[in-house]
């Protein structure tokens, strides 16, 4: 399963899926935050990789906006677009407690498993981050730190 909010890379990403003939997964062109709605998409010049929706967080390099459809993790299991998840890799360019605060229902019961995040920690309050992992079942098995970001593997362990 696959969330991709940038059009560009969704249809990369589909059109990789059909050229590989992969027919066990599924690709969304949705980002995962703490609600469903239609929220502003910043884009960082020719990285589209580096696209937000947190303003904040590279506000000098964002050079174009446009609106993305978002849902939050607790609404995918509520409409059974899955029901179990035993890793999942987390990059969402500085929207992770977002994902937290619409997954808390999800997360704390054990719907995902394990997962891999980046985690940007210029972007979020580090401190609060942790604790709501430790609070929703999560402990850190392993850290890589960099300046700007850490990348953590953590389990459910509740």
């Amino acid at each position: 399963m696959h969330f991709e909010p940038h059009p560009i890379s969704y249809i990369l990403l589909y059109n990789n899926i059909k050229l590989n003939k992969l027919e066990n997964i599924k690709s969304f062109n949705y980002a995962i935050w703490s609600r469903s709605d239609y929220l502003p998409f910043y884009e960082e010049g020719l990285q589209i990789g580096g696209s937000t929706l947190v303003t904040e967080w590279h506000r000098n390099l964002l050079v174009r906006k446009f609106m993305v459809k978002t849902i939050s993790l607790d609404q995918l299991i509520d409409q059974k677009i899955f029901t179990y998840i035993d890793i999942a890799k987390v990059d969402i360019e500085g929207a992770e407690v977002d994902f937290l605060k619409g997954g808390e229902k999800s997360l704390s019961k054990g719907y995902i498993n394990r997962m891999v995040m980046e985690v940007h920690k210029t972007a979020i309050d580090l401190k609060g981050f942790y604790n709501k992992l430790k609070e929703l079942g999560f402990k850190v098995v392993y850290r890589i730190s960099y300046p700007e970001t850490d990348i953590i593997y953590v389990i459910h362990v509740k």
